[in-house]
């Protein structure tokens, strides 16, 4: 399992190591990564409505979604190309008392989770983000922007994962089948690691994911769709704006929008904490940088159903790689 006394902490760090360098080397060819895509039909789903807890009816045009969360080795193209300047100021160390053992000095490529290429990237921002997604839409010449709040929540009702987290749901227990969340394996380790224990306030997943920190996209199985890491591993943030957090959705699927928006919803939990509620809506300012903290694209077609994307193929031959490499290391 990972990181157990089986293993010693120096070999992971060689592995680590090598890793991200054989990842980083197949990187240098292309200028930009396209993801690979799951085909979101057209439906609809309830959603719940914030001001008095009634349930209404929310329809949804096709679209596609990335499978994973935008990686490491997907931002390292957009700095590479474009000079930007992403935020050097994240809180990510963890110590006693979790997090905010240290400075405020990470960065998105010089953080504590930054274990490979094709980790999520985090300690970026929304503006970050947001900047990645314009970008890549005018290299592809498609129209890829975040996800919003209605999509994540329809792919989570129809995709199967509700099953695995619903109060009622058939394989409740099992959820470390499809996510990285608070486990009995990260309560385990990370006291020994990090001095950082799980205390009375957080609830533990009562099975083993392998998992302590954040994990290379799409270890876990996917949905019928074939998205991955939907709950857990990093909370994701939307494109709506969180307003009041009263907002209803708009038909279509789209996101909430509004003038001057500062602070945008966030979804999914993490390998921090344990299987969220669905309809929570948690607020991430604008201006926080933090690395529990990511992002996921969606391909706008216009209302069009489309074929799925295949990606680039040396970022999907990357992520293969990468995945069997997580996997071996699962198998110790």
């Amino acid at each position: 399992m990972y990181l157990e006394h089986t293993m010693d902490k120096n070999i992971f760090s060689i592995f680590v190591a090598i890793s991200c360098s054989q990842a980083f080397a197949s990187t240098q060819s292309t200028t930009y990564f396209e993801p690979p895509t799951a085909s979101i039909p057209a439906g609809s789903f309830m959603a719940k409505d914030h001001k008095n807890g009634d349930l209404y009816k929310v329809d949804v045009l096709p679209f596609q979604m990335a499978k994973y969360e935008l990686t490491v080795a997907e931002f390292r193209k957009f700095v590479e190309d474009t000079g930007y300047q992403a935020p050097t100021n994240c809180l990510h160390e963890i110590g006693p008392g979790w997090f905010g053992a240290g400075e405020k000095d990470g960065s998105w490529n010089n953080n504590f989770f930054n274990l490979s290429e094709y980790h999520p990237v985090v300690c970026i921002g929304t503006k970050g983000a947001e900047e990645y997604a314009k970008w890549l839409s005018k290299k592809s010449g498609k129209q890829y922007r975040l996800m919003s709040e209605a999509q994540w929540l329809y792919v989570i009702r129809t995709g199967g994962y509700e099953q695995y987290l619903s109060e009622n749901g058939k394989k409740l227990g099992q959820v470390c089948e499809i996510a990285n969340l608070a486990d009995r394996h990260a309560n385990a380790m990370t006291n020994k690691m990090y001095q950082a224990q799980y205390s009375a306030v957080y609830t533990i997943e009562d099975c083993n994911d392998r998992e302590v920190l954040s994990s290379t996209v799409g270890l876990y199985k996917a949905d019928k769709y074939g998205v991955h890491d939907l709950i857990g591993n990093i909370q994701e943030v939307v494109a709506d704006c969180y307003v009041d957090g009263k907002q209803r959705f708009p038909q279509g699927g789209g996101p909430v929008i509004s003038d001057n928006c500062s602070s945008r919803i966030a979804k999914g939990s993490s390998w921090h904490w344990e299987v969220p509620e669905i309809d929570r809506r948690g607020e991430m300012p604008d201006d926080f940088v933090a690395a529990i903290e990511g992002f996921r694209l969606v391909l706008d077609t216009n209302g069009e159903a489309r074929p799925a994307e295949i990606g680039s193929p040396e970022f999907v031959e990357g992520v293969a790689k990468a995945q069997q490499q997580a996997k071996l290391v699962h198998s110790q």
